[in-house]
Order: structure tokens, then C-alpha cells, then sequence
């Protein structure tokens, strides 16, 4: 089955585990941030943030890729849906920018406490998106397009 042929409660399921997923590695790569910013010389902890850091892009990217895929058919079926989805992908081209410009500064190896300032601000950032995305549109959408199929099939 591919992703666009998941049933709404299985998409719904499936995008709150890779959030879940994606917070623990936040936590992970702020912790690695921290420890870069904590000590004089940052040489051997920013090793381990540009690890984290590119790990953070990698994972992030996959994630986006499939959260389109998996919202676009629900979306692209409801009343307001375009304009969601069309915020959505504006929304991820966004943070694809941040998470380019995360591993040229990962991979540049110059300034770590440059790298480490922009991965805490960066899961400041994500969080947040991702709060809303669970409030504001997986819950708003998902969920309906669960409950209206039931009915057409009852």
C-alpha cells in the first residue's frame, strides 16, 4: 500500500509517530547544541551537533515528502483544502531553505556556536509548526474524513 492509499485514521496514526519520532530528535540535537555552547573549546561536542544536524535534515525531509503525500489526498477532497495544502508545501519549502542552509553551516565546519544557534532555533521553530499542524490540521482534517467515510459506508 502505498502512502496516498492510507485510510485517514492510518495517515492520522502514522504522521503523530514520525512527529513523535522527530521530537525525540530534537531533543537530541538541542542537547548536542547545549553541550557545544556550554564549553570553551566546542571542537569535540560540535562534531556530534554537525552529526545530529545533518541526521535532523535527513530525517526532516523524508518526514515532509511523506506528510504531503499522505494529507494531499484528504486535503485536496475538503472544502478549504487547496489553500491548506498550498500553505503546507509554502510552509516546507520554507524550512527545506533552513535545513539547506543548516547543512552548509554543518558541513562548513566554521563557527559551531553559529550551528548550534541555528539548530536551537530552528527545533524552536519545528515544535511550534508542529503543534499546529497537529491542532490545526491533521485533527481538522483527518479525523472528518474518517467519520464521513463511515457514514458512506454505513
Amino acid at each position: 500500500m502505498t502512502a496516498k492509499a492510507l485510510p485517514p485514521e492510518q495517515a492520522h496514526e502514522l504522521l503523530l509517530s514520525q512527529h513523535a519520532s522527530i521530537r525525540r530528535l530534537l531533543e537530541d540535537v538541542e542537547a548536542a547544541a547545549a553541550a557545544t555552547l556550554d564549553v570553551p573549546d566546542p571542537s569535540g561536542p560540535a562534531e556530534a551537533l554537525r552529526t545530529a544536524a545533518i541526521w535532523l535534515r535527513e530525517s526532516l525531509l523524508a518526514h515532509m515528502e511523506s506528510e504531503e503525500a499522505l494529507l494531499a489526498p484528504f486535503l485536496e477532497a475538503s472544502a478549504d483544502g487547496q489553500a491548506r495544502l498550498g500553505v503546507l508545501k509554502t510552509e516546507h519549502a520554507s524550512q527545506r531553505a533552513l535545513l539547506d542552509q543548516l547543512a552548509h553551516t554543518a558541513s562548513s565546519r566554521d563557527e559551531p556556536d553559529v550551528l548550534a544557534w541555528r539548530v536551537q532555533g530552528l527545533a524552536r521553530d519545528l515544535l511550534a509548526d508542529m503543534a499546529v499542524e497537529e491542532n490545526e490540521l491533521f485533527a481538522r482534517v483527518l479525523p472528518p474524513v474518517a467519520a464521513q467515510l463511515q457514514r458512506t459506508r454505513a
